[in-house]
């Protein structure tokens, strides 16, 4: 039996959000100890963004995919 499309893309929309919620934590957690420009906190603040550019990418594909065209 088939997965229905919009279950399966439910269930990844939440993974994402769950991935960025646990960066955004880890992030503030960071930031709330270092300095600005600190190594550790760019890269966290980068994670952060990556996560959500890749969010944004796989929104847009389910998209494409699920629209009827």
């Amino acid at each position: 039996m088939s997965v229905d499309p919009y279950h399966q893309v439910q269930s990844e929309i939440q993974s994402s959000l769950l991935a960025a919620e646990q960066l955004r934590a880890s992030f503030l957690r960071i930031r709330s100890t270092a300095r600005e420009g600190n190594e550790e906190l760019e890269w966290a603040r980068n994670e952060v963004r990556v996560e959500l550019v890749w969010m944004v990418y796989r929104d847009r594909a389910h998209r494409l995919l699920i629209s009827p065209h």
